[in-house]
């Protein structure tokens, strides 16, 4: 799946997903959603640091294709990315 997230991080650029791809080997990792074996979705990164407000921050990126919109795919996502987030301690 890693070699279909560049193309999913290119149809998604204006959204972030650029800028993230190109730094995807230095930051906490990325959930993803595959579909038809492509990366179709993505939150990220993964990282539990201390914010302001709470003890963590939300993620920074979160996008799903949008031909794969309404699938449902972008709540599992988020609660994928809350469970892990609370499985690592975060509010």
């Amino acid at each position: 799946m890693r070699a279909t997230f560049t193309a999913f991080a290119a149809k998604l650029a204006g959204e972030g997903f650029a800028f993230l791809h190109s730094r995807i080997h230095s930051v906490g990792p990325v959930l993803t959603a595959v579909r038809d074996g492509l990366v179709v979705g993505a939150i990220g990164p993964m990282e539990t640091m201390p914010a302001p407000i709470s003890k963590a921050r939300m993620p920074q990126h979160f996008g799903i294709l949008p031909e794969y919109r309404g699938l449902g795919l972008g709540r599992l996502l988020w609660r994928a990315a809350m469970h892990w987030g609370s499985a690592d301690g975060a509010d």
